[in-house]
């Protein structure tokens, strides 16, 4: 059969009422012979699994339906069964290991007690040739750490991949392999029903054009795209399913073009708007930004949706600022680093905390950013800058690899749930994680030639 791709992802919990059997019942409620599962492989994407379970005496007769997955007889995860009809639910198994046979065995509830009726066997497909071969050392620490690593291969063709816990290849989707890309963003969307990506061209005389926001099925069977002018880095997603997207905003001053930022969003069905621009907040000065050449004046390179849906965080590189939007008014409600910030150096006084940052996470104390630093020192690293009340901001961490290493486009920063800093050194191919002191606990490293995009770590993937 032909390779299938695959993510995990559950429906929600039967409750039902269980009704009497009868002595003409030849596979009774309570009675394992009841239940039977069919699973079926994606034929696209080769570690996603559609499953069935039918009940011969109808889902009524039980309190709840499930589906058990073990992993060549392994730990076992349980999955929900949504109702499709009288005698049948279905469930959906994703984030699997490649080149695995897994069992899906379906279990009934009644009275509080489990009945385990029959079982399926599926075989996972491979990775396929294409992709990057990874290495991972400090294996044993990232499985505990656990969780699944969303991102993208930057390389020929680049690819959204979704990594596990042992750093295995757990998903992934080929677009067109002829394209000349980056995916720089990859995310799962919050109904856990498709996985989204922005791909934008590796050719800087292309940038400037149209590209796509493309949204994928779990199973990897449908994909939409949504065309937006010059969009560029990064998008995230609000708490109503609207994406929010970095885009090019060029004007002309002098007779020369000139480009700053812009926010679209793009709802749920389609609709395309202009959010935020950042001409309403600045007019140009040469002199306020340190422009690299081919980046344009501000450069926007890591947007965040705020979780309460009011609006989102935008890193500014050329400015080293990162502006805090307010949906209601299209306006800043706040700026760190940079001109006009809330916080200066509680050293020296100076506006500037950042040379050229990417991606970065807010906390209640405070901001962790990856900073590229400067092409004159080739030394990029990861600050934690606290954020104090008295409007000073200190610099409690910073972290630099030994020798050093420049990471001149994207680069990650966020906090693991047990205080260490997840890293990504992105044009390096290198995915870490560092304790306070800069140990590294684990890593996760591509083929030569082959970088990383942004990471999203979720913890589950049902």
């Amino acid at each position: 059969s032909p390779p299938v791709l695959g993510l995990l992802v559950p429906a929600a919990l039967l409750g039902c009422r269980r009704q009497p059997p009868t002595a003409d019942d030849t596979a009774a409620p309570g009675d394992a012979a009841d239940l039977s599962v069919e699973a079926e492989r994606s034929e696209v994407i080769p570690t996603v699994v559609a499953l069935t379970v039918t009940s011969e005496a109808g889902l009524d007769a039980w309190d709840a339906v499930s589906v058990e997955v073990a992993l060549d007889g392994g730990p076992v995860r349980t999955l929900a069964c949504a109702p499709a009809d009288a005698n049948t639910c279905t469930a959906r198994a994703w984030g699997l290991k490649p080149s695995r046979t897994y069992t899906f065995t379906a279990v009934g509830e009644s009275g509080g007690a489990g009945e385990r009726g029959g079982a399926a066997t599926v075989e996972t497909g491979a990775v396929p040739s294409a992709l990057v071969d990874l290495t991972v050392e400090g294996a044993d620490a990232m499985a505990a750490a656990g969780g699944y690593y969303v991102t993208a291969f930057v390389s020929s063709p680049s690819t959204p991949v979704i990594l596990d816990a042992d750093g295995d290849i757990v998903w992934w989707y080929t677009d067109d392999p002829d394209t000349e890309s980056i995916i720089s963003r990859v995310i799962v969307s919050a109904d856990g029903e498709s996985v989204v990506y922005l791909n934008f061209p590796t050719r800087a005389e292309d940038q400037y054009a149209e590209h796509d926001l493309v949204r994928v099925s779990i199973d990897g069977t449908e994909s939409t795209r949504t065309s937006l002018a010059m969009p560029h880095h990064d998008f995230c997603e609000l708490p109503d399913g609207t994406l929010a997207v970095i885009a090019y905003d060029r004007i002309e001053v002098d007779g020369e073009p000139v480009d700053g930022d812009k926010v679209f969003e793009v709802a749920p069905d389609g609709t395309v708007t202009t959010a935020w621009s950042l001409w309403d907040e600045l007019d140009y000065d040469p002199e306020l930004a340190s422009e690299l050449e081919g980046t344009g004046w501000s450069h926007a390179n890591a947007i965040d949706c705020l979780p309460d849906g009011s609006g989102y965080d935008i890193s500014l590189s050329n400015l080293h600022s990162i502006y805090r939007i307010d949906r209601s008014t299209g306006l800043a409600r706040e700026i760190v680093g940079g001109a006009g910030s809330a916080w200066t150096d509680a050293d020296d006084g100076d506006e500037v905390l950042f040379d050229r940052i990417h991606q970065f996470e807010f906390t209640d104390e405070g901001v962790l950013v990856f900073d590229n630093g400067t092409t004159e020192e080739l030394d990029s690293h990861a600050s934690y800058w606290l954020l104090n009340d008295d409007g000073t901001a200190t610099l409690a961490w910073d972290h630099h690899q030994e020798p050093p290493l420049f990471v001149g486009s994207l680069g990650d920063a966020s906090f693991l749930p047990d205080g260490s800093r997840l890293l990504t050194w992105s044009t390096a191919g290198i995915l870490e994680a560092v304790d306070e002191g800069g140990a590294t606990l684990w890593s996760v490293q591509t083929d030569i030639g082959a970088a990383l995009g942004y990471v999203t770590r979720l913890e589950s993937l049902d």
